[in-house]
């Protein structure tokens, strides 16, 4: 009979809810099997008969294996979450001027992990508590680059290999040897003297959700293992399933640098010294061992939990992506600003999607017959701008031109006080300025200025404006008496254009 010995409710809910956590449902809905009355339970149940017809009482791990394939692929935020988060913590490492790697590296064969955690069916597996997911915990890295680092030591400095203090007939590195102490500290940590390592290592998790795939061990000698006989070849073999991550998923290994302190009185010399381009060779082929002949997690004796050459994304990759951020905020930034002031200002948009206008019907179809254009010609800006590119227009096209074409834009220009005349010699409330419009908008913006809440108001940098801007915000803040003011900020503020305008002026 086929018992799952947890509260009906839990049952329920583990059983149907599809996007919950895949640790707790591995956890707890483990399959019994009833013995009858009086007999007890075993972590197991009949999923059906072998080739002679014999009962197969061994499905409880093949289950819960196939209810965290259903359960894990909701755990894709999450672990884009968990990405997301390791990669900001590299980040910030790196602008602290400290050493970052990045390693990923895909499974040549399946990883097993937890075979001897406390689990009913003998055979558990290690999951993240929170995700639900399979990974490599933080511990588990360290260890293995630990000993990735140790038989580096032993093949090339072997007089560093001595008798094991503890047991006669081992042999040891010290935990003092200069470079175990550097990466990664004394094993001891109530020493004293005691340090720590520098190499701070974050969990590995799959690059995606993996595949959640059976395996099997066949142990031929159960009563000799027990000790209870020789190797006889006379047992029956027991065939014990267990679950693996399938081979072909890629993880993905963090790691930085946490230098010691300067001032520790108890760093030896060695870990005081910066870290250099050697040691990222160092710690990049410490990697490449450890995934490739060491591998990560159970059985690795017999080729499980083995990588392919792994990948490095270093130091310089993350200064570049940190760069790459920096300028696509900024951009983002400019648009944002860009969406605010075409909120407050629809006409600004229209006109600079103008462009190069050539001759008059370019001229009537793009902006004097534009609709958006037409709906705010009464604004001065628009009728400034309008008149800066007719005047180009006519200028090019002055055989062609005529009375006409003069009148009809005096006209249209009339809503927004914008004088037009037949000539050069024009006169009205703004002469003409060749400038480029969009300098040309940002003098008319500074125009309308009235006092120093609007120019804040404005949110206009200093230091990108042109010279006829500057010139024009020069005046205003004389008759504003800026510079005479008693408020700090109005001051710095003066004196920042003052050597704007230098600037400026000494490079025209």
């Amino acid at each position: 009979m086929k018992i799952v010995p947890i509260p009906t409710e839990q049952m329920e809910l583990l059983a149907q809810g599809k996007e919950g956590n895949a640790a707790l449902f591995f956890s707890r809905m483990t399959s019994w099997n009833g013995l009858g009355a009086g007999k007890g339970l075993e972590p197991k149940f009949q999923a059906g008969t072998d080739h002679k017809g014999r009962a197969i009482m061994d499905a409880s791990i093949v289950e819960l294996g196939d209810g965290l394939n259903l359960r894990l692929p909701f755990s894709q935020p999450v672990l884009a979450a968990i990405h997301a988060r390791q990669t900001a913590v590299l980040a910030t490492a790196v602008t602290r001027d400290v050493l970052v790697w990045e390693f990923r590296a895909r499974l040549k064969s399946p990883y097993v992990s937890g075979l001897g955690s406390g689990h009913p069916t003998e055979t558990g597996m290690i999951l993240d508590r929170n995700s639900g997911l399979p990974y490599i915990p933080a511990s588990a890295v360290k260890g293995v680059l630990r000993l990735a680092c140790a038989l580096h030591i032993a093949e090339t400095e072997p007089g560093s290999v001595v008798p094991d203090r503890k047991d006669s007939g081992q042999v040891e590195i010290r935990d003092d040897h200069p470079v175990l102490c550097r990466y990664f500290g004394d094993t001891d940590t109530g020493k004293p003297d005691g340090v720590r390592g520098q190499l701070v290592f974050l969990d590995a998790f799959p690059a995606n959700v993996p595949t959640i795939r059976p395996d099997i061990m066949n142990p031929h000698f159960g009563s000799y293992y027990a000790g209870k006989q020789g190797p006889l070849e006379t047992e029956n073999p027991i065939p014990v399933k267990f679950l693996t991550v399938a081979a072909g998923t890629e993880f993905i290994f963090r790691c930085f640098v946490s230098p010691v302190p300067g001032n520790d009185q108890a760093a030896p010399d060695s870990l005081l010294r910066p870290f250099d381009v050697t040691d990222i060779r160092t710690v990049a082929a410490l990697f490449t061992r450890a995934c490739t002949q060491l591998g990560f997690g159970g059985k690795t004796s017999i080729g499980y939990g083995r990588f392919d050459q792994p990948s490095v994304r270093d130091t310089a990759a993350f200064l570049e992506m940190i760069e790459k951020d920096l300028e696509a905020e900024k951009e983002r930034d400019r648009l944002r600003r860009l969406e605010e002031e075409d909120r407050k200002f629809p006409w600004r948009k229209s006109l600079r999607e103008l462009g190069e206008i050539a001759d008059w019907g370019m001229l009537r179809q793009k902006a004097l017959d534009n609709k958006v254009i037409d709906t705010h010609k009464s604004q001065p800006e628009v009728g400034a701008a309008i008149k800066e590119i007719a005047l180009e227009v006519r200028k090019k096209n002055a055989k062609k031109w005529d009375a006409e074409r003069d009148q009809f834009i005096a006209e249209w220009l009339t809503a927004s006080g914008t004088a037009w005349g037949p000539s050069s010699k024009e006169v009205g409330p703004r002469p003409p300025i060749s400038l480029p419009l969009d300098q040309q908008l940002t003098v008319d913006r500074i125009k309308g200025l009235k006092d120093w809440g609007q120019w804040k108001s404005a949110s206009l940098k200093i230091s990108a404006l042109p010279l006829a801007a500057a010139e024009e915000l020069s005046r205003l803040f004389s008759a504003w008496k800026i510079d005479k003011a008693n408020n700090g900020e109005k001051k710095r503020v003066a004196r920042e254009l003052k050597s704007h305008l230098k600037t400026l002026r000494a490079n025209t």
